[in-house]
Order: structure tokens, then sequence, then C-alpha cells
């Protein structure tokens, strides 16, 4: 009962990220909008839910424990970051996030093949699920860290 009560509190945060998304549509801050950021927000709040209704057992709780950790990293980066320009200098690691999440997604890929690949009770579709979704968020993070890290090293060398 206990994964079941998390599972709920997690999918409660998921729509929250999304409804940030939903706001920044609303408020028509396009500039915070992105194909990446409407993709991840919009399957990981399905996903989720689909976890907690079909298939909340231990085997899906790996995701969320990963999940949290990065977001913990992230929203540490953010809240130093808002804390003004004088923080700045300290502040260099923002692409090792995107890193940590982008090594999220390969894990994911990994334990999402264990039910696909051995019978060990748990659905294999979830875990066709979990390679389809940590695949197609690895290739958006992936593309949104080339388009901003490897520009900025051009930009440098110029």
């Amino acid at each position: 009962m206990l994964i079941i009560t998390l599972g709920w509190w997690y999918m409660m945060l998921k729509l929250a990220e999304l409804m940030d998304t939903v706001f920044f549509v609303l408020t028509k801050k396009n500039s915070h909008i992105s194909a990446l950021h409407v993709i991840h927000h919009s399957l990981v709040a399905w996903s989720v839910w689909m976890g907690v209704n079909f298939g909340a057992t231990g085997q899906n709780a790996f995701f969320p424990f990963v999940n949290c950790f990065i977001h913990c990293v992230m929203y540490t980066y953010y809240a130093l970051a808002a804390l003004g320009p004088r923080l700045r200098p300290y502040l260099w690691w923002k692409r090792y996030l995107t890193q940590m999440q982008m090594s999220q997604f390969i894990s994911l890929i990994v334990h999402g093949s264990i039910p696909v690949f051995y019978d060990c009770g748990f659905p294999p579709y979830f875990g066709y699920l979990t390679i389809f979704e940590a695949s197609l968020f690895f290739a958006l993070f992936f593309n949104f860290y080339v388009k901003t890290y490897r520009r900025q090293e051009a930009e440098r060398s110029r």
C-alpha cells in the first residue's frame, strides 16, 4: 500500500510540473516552451498515471527514485540561479545536469529491458513503454544538449 501512496504523491508532483507548462502557454511565455518541455511533461504525467493505476510494484519504483534525485539536484541549481547574478560564476555545472538526465534515461532503458527479456512477473508492456519513452527523452535531451552546449563551445572557439 505504501508504494501506491508514494506513487500517488509522485503523480501529483508530475501533474504540478505539467501545470507549469500549461501556465506558460496561458501566459504566452513562448520563450519558456519547447517541444522537449511539452512532450516530456505530458508523457511523464501520463506514464506515471499508468504506473500508479496498472503497475504499482517495486519494478516501477526505480524511475521515481532516480528521477527525484535528478530533480533535487536540478531544483537546487534553479534555486541558486534565482538568487541573482552574483552566484553565476558558481553555476558552471548546468551542462552536467543535462548529462545526468541523459544518464537517467539510459539507466531506464536498461531497467525497462528486464521484463522484456526475462520473465520476472512484471508486465512486458511496461518494459516496452519505458524503453520507448526513455529513448524518446534521451533523443530530445541529446538534441537540446548538442544545440545548447556545442553551440556555446563553437562560439567560444571563434
